[in-house]
């Protein structure tokens, strides 16, 4: 089996939604059970939330391009 590598960073992690109350109706990065990371709303099904990362203009620029 071969390692695979992730990018981590320690700038943005899971909140723990019983110490941190994920925003309602809120699209979100949750964590499922399974350890795999999601996009959608909160459900009480998932084990934390991270709010998205923000998307510099430069990057918004190359996708209007599309």
């Amino acid at each position: 089996m071969t390692d695979f590598k992730q990018a981590t960073t320690d700038k943005l992690w899971f909140r723990d939604p019983e110490i941190e109350p994920p925003p309602k109706g809120t699209s979100l990065l949750l964590l499922n059970a399974g350890g795999v990371c999601v996009i959608g709303t909160w459900d009480k099904d998932c084990l934390g939330w991270c709010p998205k990362p923000r998307i510099p203009y430069t990057i918004k620029s190359k996708m209007w391009k599309y």
